[in-house]
């Protein structure tokens, strides 16, 4: 097979403003470059959440009965539509995104005969999303898809080590681990000042703590808004919290609840949805995280490769994506005390330095360098064909 006749199509959830939406368009970028036919299936969007910007530049074609939620009619019509667009397209791999996607897009590609089949977990879905009896449930249909897939991608060693455990040895074999891939435009010397990124957002000489996320219950931003009220009180300096995302709107009016409950009216600046968010970043002294559970934030990589401090629970990958040093600290999951104690402290003795947060941001930039991460995938496409059209006599899609 030539290099330029490689067709690759992806499968996601839902295009919203996330980072597995954001990771496949740099995909696109690159692996169009190298000549593949790269096309892209994607399900609806959930309450609350907008599509970016940038998708319609993508090749996509939308999958209306693909959705998040488990609908057993709907998901086997769309089992019926994933398979139909894969044999009108003729992949040579099918790489699936996202739990729903993953188990419609891997289903599909077996009843279709695709040479490669290649997930992506995108994040520690095991634990903290869903309760004991649905858990014992996905994990068996995850175990049965592991089998059906020739690659396995995680995000991080951890996510590797938990998904080797979890699915067991076979599984464990196909399992790669490939680092997010970040946008070189995202970078220190193109991105505009913070003087200037205040600017633009009507700030003033406050300390500016940052929330860049969806707004969903996993996020858990009413911990954020107790954590930054505990901040407010640990300090007389004037402190600002920005949140930049969306949720549902019955999500969305309680947490506005909760700002009036904690007296926190004036303090707290709600940006929604937002495209541009390198000026978020480079506006904040720090991004907080609160979630109960994680993979491999987009938000806290891109903050702290831009070099801006940041503040996690140590929950799923947050510590394997960001390492250790100056320019990231963590608190034990769900500490709201440990977690505002250690933004307090950098508040009293001084975040770290611009020398510092620049020489972990550029460590990251290059572990994390675009074209580097996505090269070794379509290395791995490239190999997984050769393989699997061998094991299967020769022949394609059926």
């Amino acid at each position: 097979m030539s290099e330029d006749s490689l067709r690759v199509l992806s499968i996601l959830t839902r295009m919203n403003r996330g980072g597995p939406s954001r990771m496949l368009r740099l995909a696109d970028v690159y692996l169009r470059g190298e000549g593949v036919d790269h096309r892209l299936l994607c399900g609806q969007t959930s309450p609350g959440e907008d599509e970016p910007a940038f998708a319609k530049d993508l090749p996509w074609r939308r999958v209306s009965t693909l959705r998040r939620e488990i609908r057993p009619f709907q998901d086997v019509k769309c089992l019926r539509e994933v398979t139909r667009h894969i044999r009108d397209f003729r992949p040579h791999v099918v790489h699936t995104h996202m739990g729903k996607a993953g188990w419609v897009g891997r289903l599909a590609a077996a009843r279709a005969g695709v040479p490669a089949i290649v997930h992506t977990f995108h994040g520690h879905t095991f634990r903290g999303y869903w309760g004991p009896v649905r858990n014992r449930i996905l994990l068996s249909a995850e175990r049965y898809l592991a089998r059906r897939s020739d690659a396995l991608i995680a995000l991080s060693p951890s996510q590797s080590a938990e998904l080797g455990q979890l699915l067991g040895q076979a599984a464990e074999a196909k399992i790669r681990v490939m680092p997010v891939p970040l946008d070189p435009e995202a970078a220190p010397d193109l991105a505009p000042t913070k003087n200037a990124c205040r600017q633009a957002l009507g700030l003033d000489a406050a300390l500016v703590i940052g929330f860049v996320g969806r707004l969903a219950p996993v996020k858990d931003v009413p911990g954020f808004l107790r954590v930054f009220r505990r901040i407010l009180s640990g300090t007389r300096r004037p402190v600002t919290a920005l949140i930049a995302g969306r949720g549902d709107d019955a999500l969305e009016r309680r947490l506005h609840d909760q700002v009036d409950a904690l007296g926190l009216q004036g303090r707290v600046r709600w940006l929604g949805a937002v495209d541009d968010v390198t000026s978020v970043y480079r506006a904040c002294d720090v991004l907080v995280l609160t979630s109960r559970n994680e993979g491999s934030p987009l938000a806290l990589l891109e903050g702290a490769a831009l070099g801006v401090p940041v503040a996690a629970y140590a929950v799923g990958g947050v510590e394997d994506l960001l390492g250790t040093g100056p320019h990231a600290a963590y608190a034990p999951p769900g500490d709201e005390e440990s977690l505002t104690n250690l933004v307090l402290k950098w508040i009293d003795t001084g975040f770290p330095t611009a020398v510092q947060t620049a020489r972990a941001a550029a460590r990251l930039r290059g572990l994390h360098d675009a074209q580097r991460v996505i090269s070794q995938r379509l290395d791995l496409y490239r190999e997984l064909v050769r393989t699997g059209t061998t094991r299967r006599g020769g022949r394609g899609t059926r």
